[in-house]
């Protein structure tokens, strides 16, 4: 299986289309086609599926999909690596943060890592955890920085705990609910949340 190969096969899948992902890759749509060809002899099964309208992955060509992605972020990793040890670039860190943890911690701890290691890339990818996750998993992201816990996580993960969260509820003076003790007195209330996985209102709800 060779990394061209691997690279447009994961473009066709960015791309939607052999065409797009020929423009993309700025080869002609015969020579894709062909690695795509290629890749399906090596592999011994149909990938994609192809009509007029497209192209779509067959079981085989989704179960791919995934582990292609992790080889192309193993191999970016690996060469980065090198080129610390030969002296090259400086070190570059991709990190998945939530909404909550990008206006809230984060300024602080990207200005002393900018800092400690000022010759270090660091690339930043903002979303829930539904996008964090899936790009942890394969291999687009290294670490995720979210208000979340253990079961949450798919068990292939590493979880670090790096501070506790502490919530408040802030309301008008008088409401009902301002001299609330618990969360079974709030659990009675009606409330409208976001409910991403990974967003405040998801761990509210699961909180209430």
């Amino acid at each position: 299986m060779k990394h061209q190969h691997v690279k447009a096969f994961v473009q066709v899948a960015d791309s939607g289309s052999i065409r797009a992902a020929a423009r993309a890759l700025r080869i002609s749509q015969s020579a894709l086609t062909r690695a795509m060809k290629e890749l399906e002899e090596d592999m011994g099964a149909e990938l994609l599926n192809r009509s007029y309208r497209g192209v779509s992955f067959t079981d085989a060509g989704k179960a791919l999909l995934g582990r292609a992605r992790m080889i192309l972020a193993t191999i970016d990793r690996a060469r980065n690596e090198v080129q610390q040890i030969s002296g090259g670039a400086g070190a570059r860190v991709s990190i998945g943060i939530t909404p909550v943890v990008a206006t809230t911690i984060f300024p602080d701890v990207y200005r002393r890592f900018v800092g400690a290691f000022p010759e270090a890339q660091m690339t930043l990818k903002e979303g829930f955890m539904t996008e964090i996750i899936p790009g942890l998993l394969e291999g687009a992201l290294d670490f995720g920085v979210a208000i979340a816990t253990r079961d949450e996580l798919p068990p292939e993960l590493v979880f670090i705990p790096l501070c506790p969260t502490h919530l408040l509820i802030a309301g008008r003076e008088g409401h009902p609910l301002a001299k609330a003790k618990d969360w079974g007195t709030l659990s009675k209330a009606r409330w409208i949340l976001n409910l991403t996985n990974g967003s405040t209102g998801h761990h509210l709800l699961h909180w209430l």
